[in-house]
Protein backbone atom coordinates (compact mmCIF):
# COMPACT_ATOMS: atom_id res chain seq x y z
CA UNK A 1 0.00 0.00 0.00
CA UNK A 2 1.40 3.37 -0.96
CA UNK A 3 1.72 6.24 1.49
CA UNK A 4 -1.09 8.07 -0.35
CA UNK A 5 -3.43 5.06 -0.10
CA UNK A 6 -2.60 4.68 3.57
CA UNK A 7 -3.31 8.38 4.25
CA UNK A 8 -6.61 8.17 2.33
CA UNK A 9 -7.55 5.11 4.36
CA UNK A 10 -6.82 6.87 7.64
CA UNK A 11 -8.03 10.41 6.98
CA UNK A 12 -10.58 10.20 4.20
CA UNK A 13 -12.57 7.21 5.34
CA UNK A 14 -16.23 8.09 4.80
CA UNK A 15 -18.40 8.12 7.90
CA UNK A 16 -21.89 6.74 8.23
CA UNK A 17 -24.71 8.54 6.43
CA UNK A 18 -25.82 11.70 8.23
CA UNK A 19 -28.82 11.12 10.47
CA UNK A 20 -27.99 7.47 11.19
CA UNK A 21 -28.28 6.15 14.73
CA UNK A 22 -24.98 5.22 16.34
CA UNK A 23 -24.99 2.56 19.06
CA UNK A 24 -22.04 2.47 21.47
CA UNK A 25 -21.50 -0.73 23.43
CA UNK A 26 -20.88 -0.04 27.10
CA UNK A 27 -20.49 -2.70 29.77
CA UNK A 28 -24.07 -3.56 30.70
CA UNK A 29 -25.87 -1.09 28.42
CA UNK A 30 -25.73 0.78 25.12
CA UNK A 31 -25.32 4.52 24.56
CA UNK A 32 -26.97 6.16 21.53
CA UNK A 33 -26.42 9.21 19.38
CA UNK A 34 -27.09 10.56 15.87
CA UNK A 35 -24.32 10.90 13.30
CA UNK A 36 -24.11 14.46 11.96
CA UNK A 37 -21.06 14.22 9.70
CA UNK A 38 -17.37 15.01 9.98
CA UNK A 39 -16.87 12.22 12.50
CA UNK A 40 -19.29 13.82 15.00
CA UNK A 41 -22.30 12.50 16.86
CA UNK A 42 -24.93 14.45 18.80
CA UNK A 43 -26.09 12.65 21.92
CA UNK A 44 -27.66 13.16 25.34
CA UNK A 45 -25.24 12.65 28.23
CA UNK A 46 -26.51 12.23 31.77
CA UNK A 47 -25.14 14.98 34.00
CA UNK A 48 -24.45 12.80 37.03
CA UNK A 49 -25.84 9.81 38.86
CA UNK A 50 -28.19 11.84 41.05
CA UNK A 51 -29.55 14.44 38.64
CA UNK A 52 -32.54 13.73 36.40
CA UNK A 53 -31.14 15.90 33.60
CA UNK A 54 -28.96 15.25 30.56
CA UNK A 55 -26.99 17.64 28.39
CA UNK A 56 -27.02 17.39 24.61
CA UNK A 57 -23.49 17.52 23.23
CA UNK A 58 -21.72 17.22 19.88
CA UNK A 59 -18.60 15.08 20.16
CA UNK A 60 -16.30 13.03 17.96
CA UNK A 61 -17.48 9.43 17.67
CA UNK A 62 -14.09 8.20 18.84
CA UNK A 63 -14.29 10.37 21.96
CA UNK A 64 -17.78 9.12 22.79
CA UNK A 65 -16.72 5.53 22.13
CA UNK A 66 -13.72 5.93 24.45
CA UNK A 67 -12.34 2.62 23.21
CA UNK A 68 -15.69 0.79 23.20
CA UNK A 69 -17.16 -0.71 20.03
CA UNK A 70 -19.80 1.18 18.06
CA UNK A 71 -21.80 0.74 14.88
CA UNK A 72 -24.73 2.13 12.90
CA UNK A 73 -28.01 0.66 14.13
CA UNK A 74 -31.12 2.03 12.47
CA UNK A 75 -33.10 -0.81 14.03
CA UNK A 76 -36.51 0.84 13.78
CA UNK A 77 -36.31 1.71 10.05
CA UNK A 78 -38.56 -1.23 9.17
CA UNK A 79 -41.31 0.00 11.52
CA UNK A 80 -40.94 3.78 11.28
CA UNK A 81 -40.11 6.05 8.36
CA UNK A 82 -36.89 7.94 9.09
CA UNK A 83 -37.12 11.69 8.75
CA UNK A 84 -34.95 13.32 6.09
CA UNK A 85 -31.29 13.82 7.05
CA UNK A 86 -31.76 17.60 6.70
CA UNK A 87 -34.56 17.59 9.29
CA UNK A 88 -32.65 15.26 11.62
CA UNK A 89 -29.50 17.40 11.47
CA UNK A 90 -31.38 20.68 11.87
CA UNK A 91 -33.25 19.39 14.94
CA UNK A 92 -30.13 17.77 16.42
CA UNK A 93 -28.00 20.90 16.02
CA UNK A 94 -30.70 23.04 17.68
CA UNK A 95 -30.49 20.79 20.76
CA UNK A 96 -26.71 21.06 21.32
CA UNK A 97 -25.93 22.65 24.68
CA UNK A 98 -29.46 22.24 26.03
CA UNK A 99 -30.38 20.38 29.18
CA UNK A 100 -33.21 17.91 28.76
CA UNK A 101 -35.11 15.66 31.20
CA UNK A 102 -33.47 12.28 31.78
CA UNK A 103 -35.05 9.07 33.02
CA UNK A 104 -33.52 5.66 32.49
CA UNK A 105 -36.88 4.13 31.56
CA UNK A 106 -38.78 7.05 30.00
CA UNK A 107 -36.33 9.58 28.56
CA UNK A 108 -32.83 8.23 27.99
CA UNK A 109 -30.20 8.69 25.27
CA UNK A 110 -31.89 6.14 22.98
CA UNK A 111 -35.23 7.96 23.31
CA UNK A 112 -33.40 11.19 22.40
CA UNK A 113 -31.69 9.71 19.33
CA UNK A 114 -34.74 7.85 18.01
CA UNK A 115 -36.90 10.93 18.46
CA UNK A 116 -34.49 12.85 16.24
CA UNK A 117 -34.43 10.13 13.56
CA UNK A 118 -38.10 9.09 13.53
CA UNK A 119 -39.95 11.84 15.38
CA UNK A 120 -40.92 9.16 17.92
CA UNK A 121 -38.97 8.49 21.13
CA UNK A 122 -38.32 4.75 21.55
CA UNK A 123 -35.94 2.61 23.58
CA UNK A 124 -35.58 -1.16 23.47
CA UNK A 125 -33.41 -0.97 26.58
CA UNK A 126 -36.14 0.88 28.47
CA UNK A 127 -38.77 -1.70 27.47
CA UNK A 128 -36.55 -4.48 28.83
CA UNK A 129 -35.87 -2.40 31.95
CA UNK A 130 -39.58 -1.84 32.52
CA UNK A 131 -40.32 -5.55 32.14
CA UNK A 132 -37.51 -6.46 34.51
CA UNK A 133 -38.71 -3.90 37.07
CA UNK A 134 -41.90 -5.93 37.38
CA UNK A 135 -40.08 -9.19 38.10
CA UNK A 136 -39.81 -8.56 41.88
CA UNK A 137 -43.48 -7.51 42.00
CA UNK A 138 -44.65 -10.57 40.08
CA UNK A 139 -42.31 -12.77 42.14
CA UNK A 140 -43.76 -11.28 45.32
CA UNK A 141 -47.31 -11.85 44.11
CA UNK A 142 -46.54 -15.46 43.19
CA UNK A 143 -44.84 -16.10 46.53
CA UNK A 144 -47.74 -14.40 48.35
CA UNK A 145 -50.26 -16.52 46.44
CA UNK A 146 -48.32 -19.67 47.23
CA UNK A 147 -48.11 -18.69 50.90
CA UNK A 148 -51.84 -17.90 51.00
CA UNK A 149 -52.62 -21.19 49.27
CA UNK A 150 -50.36 -23.05 51.69
CA UNK A 151 -52.00 -21.34 54.69
CA UNK A 152 -55.46 -22.08 53.29
CA UNK A 153 -54.57 -25.75 52.79
CA UNK A 154 -53.12 -25.89 56.28
CA UNK A 155 -56.27 -24.38 57.77
CA UNK A 156 -58.47 -26.83 55.84
CA UNK A 157 -56.28 -29.74 57.00
CA UNK A 158 -56.45 -28.60 60.64
CA UNK A 159 -60.24 -28.06 60.43
CA UNK A 160 -60.68 -31.57 58.99
CA UNK A 161 -58.47 -33.08 61.68
CA UNK A 162 -60.58 -31.43 64.44
CA UNK A 163 -63.85 -32.97 63.15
Amino acid sequence: MSLWEWLKEIFMKPGPPKGDLIEFYRPGYQHWGVYVGGGYVIHATKNDYIDDRATVTKDLIEDVAAGDEWHVNNKYDTRHEPRSPDVILREAKKMVGKEIPYSLLDSNCEHFATNLRYGVPMSGQAVIGKVLSYVPIVGGLVAGAQLANSASCSLKHNATALQ
